[in-house]
């Protein structure tokens, strides 16, 4: 229908202003932010420990052979204790207590250095692919106990203050 008399009908929006400032906010953005160093780096090493974990357990007879070792069952052993290493560290990742992060960094601290003495001794007939992956697997675990250390400073810091 037509308007009468040349009368315009004018969208209700047409003459407002808008700010390029909008009030509404996305918390996509902020919750990521939510999560402080100290939960981000446990969050790193849980999925790390866990998946590390879940790989020895089921694939525990292709491992032992890159180590070149027919036992298995110290990598089952090792995946369970991994599996359930990283279950404990999901358990602090929102409480966050002192002691217990402490605990896990000094967990991850005396893997890297049973891992060192296997490296530098030898004491066990470990293929040369075994020894490159216990070192790899080292670094990374030394780098997730710093990262770790770092974040728990900073979080005492912060709270201090």
């Amino acid at each position: 229908m037509m308007p009468v008399n040349g009368a315009r009908f004018t969208n209700r929006w047409e003459n407002r202003q808008f700010s390029t400032k909008s009030p509404i906010t996305f918390p996509t953005t902020k919750v990521r932010d939510k999560m402080n160093k100290l939960q981000k780096a446990l969050k790193i090493n849980a999925l790390f420990s866990g998946i590390s974990g879940l790989v020895l357990f089921l694939f525990n007879i292709q491992i032992s052979n890159l180590f070149g070792t027919k036992n298995n069952t110290i990598f089952l052993v090792f995946g369970l204790v991994l599996i359930y290493f990283s279950l404990t560290i999901w358990y602090e990742i929102k409480r966050q207590r002192k002691l217990a992060v402490i605990w896990i960094i000094i967990q991850d601290f005396t893997w890297v250095l049973g891992s060192t003495i296997i490296l530098i001794f030898q004491p066990l007939n470990i293929s040369k692919t075994g020894n490159v992956l216990i070192a790899i697997v080292a670094l990374i675990v030394l780098f997730m106990g710093l990262n770790q250390l770092y974040g728990l400073k900073k979080r005492t810091i912060a709270n201090n203050v």
